[in-house]
């Protein structure tokens, strides 16, 4: 005679148990789960869980690709490799995520912070790639793209979501700060010393990073909590720092930046590359450190011509091609180890001949897009 479980003799899985389980899934499957149950459903947009998610997802960043085609902004992500061994040659998948209506060139926009996206067009949005949601911010002025320049900031102590939104040449700019039951409001935010910006924006442990021209060459530094500005001098680090300094990366926490010896883009012919720190931020002092590229870069990097998308917490300067080859590589460079591995994408081959922009680091986040700010 046959064994009959009916539902209600199940044990039932204590909902500490079920987040934890649920934390460690795809963000992608997280649209079936809420169907499942009413439990489930709310399970999923407790703080609680969206925080326990946030942080797994940091501990496993994800490379993140975008592409502009006919209208429409696309998402890939895929695993960011760890520990790449140099006798290997790995390839990767890289998964579609929902995409996202729009009319301006992927070329603008700003790095991904914490798990959203923010576009440098006229008429500014806010997406999350791993829910398919977003939202557009109020205008800022009538001004046209050309005459303001955007940045997305986070403050990992308030845990906020900043714009900011810099007028060029004025002495006061606009902030919005994106939080739960909040108005979406620009404010305005008084700035020391006119400038215009000249390159994207790096955001690293709550300060928003970008080099402009003012009376002088130099870095602008935005506290986001504090809405403070602070202005870096370059002008004294010697002639290279200028050109360098087009290329801000992550480096330990700290802002480095990095220039190679053949004018800018990556090739076979590039010999090294030199390496600048800003070790106090307070005090201006930076330190130089020179890379000599291993004979093996240029049978790797072949005819290849790569700009740098940023650098690992392993050390490793990412870099990649601006466009979407078949096959299409992204290249490692460990600078300890003086080594460079090549990894293989697969999955986005149908859109070859495309421009496609590459970040690196990008955290998964299953919030809502109302629980992130007002609707």
């Amino acid at each position: 005679m046959g064994l009959t479980i009916s539902r209600s003799s199940l044990p039932e899985i204590p909902n500490d148990l079920v987040s934890e389980i649920l934390s460690r899934v795809p963000a992608k499957s997280m649209a079936r789960f809420r169907c499942v149950s009413k439990q489930w459903s709310s399970i999923l947009s407790f703080p609680y869980f969206t925080e326990l998610y946030l942080t797994n997802s940091s501990a496993r960043p994800r490379l993140l690709f975008t592409l502009h085609v006919d209208g429409r902004w696309l998402f890939f992500t895929s695993p960011q490799p760890l520990n790449l061994d140099k006798n290997s040659s790995p390839s990767l998948v890289a998964d579609r995520h929902m995409c996202f209506p729009c009319s301006f060139e992927v070329s603008k926009v700003c790095p991904p912070v914490c798990g959203l996206i923010c576009n440098k067009d006229t008429n500014l949005m806010i997406c999350n790639p791993s829910t398919g949601k977003y939202v557009t911010l109020p205008d800022t002025t009538n001004e046209s793209a050309e005459m303001k320049k955007t940045y997305f900031g986070y403050d990992p102590i308030k845990k906020q979501h900043k714009v900011l939104c810099v007028s060029i040449g004025a002495r006061r700019h606009r902030v919005l700060t994106l939080e739960p039951g909040g108005r979406l409001l620009w404010r305005m935010v008084e700035c020391s010393i006119p400038h215009d910006p000249q390159c994207v924006g790096i955001c690293i442990n709550g300060l928003l990073f970008y080099k402009a021209m003012g009376t002088r060459l130099m870095i602008v530094c935005f506290d986001v909590r504090s809405e403070k500005f602070k202005f870096i001098s370059i002008e004294n680090q010697g002639v290279w720092i200028q050109f360098l300094l087009r290329t801000l990366i992550n480096y330990n926490d700290k802002l480095g930046a990095l220039i190679n010896d053949s004018d800018g883009m990556f090739n076979k012919r590039t010999t090294c590359i030199e390496l600048w720190v800003l070790d106090d931020v307070d005090e201006q002092k930076w330190s130089r450190h020179l890379y000599i590229l291993p004979p093996l870069w240029k049978n790797v990097v072949a005819n290849d011509w790569l700009y740098i998308v940023g650098m690992t917490r392993n050390g490793e300067i990412v870099l990649t091609s601006f466009g979407l080859y078949d096959p299409f590589y992204i290249f490692y460079y460990n600078m300890k180890r003086n080594t460079i591995i090549r990894v293989k994408i697969h999955g986005i081959e149908a859109f070859k001949g495309r421009k496609i922009y590459t970040f690196i680091d990008h955290v998964e986040d299953v919030r809502l897009m109302d629980a992130i700010m007002a609707s």
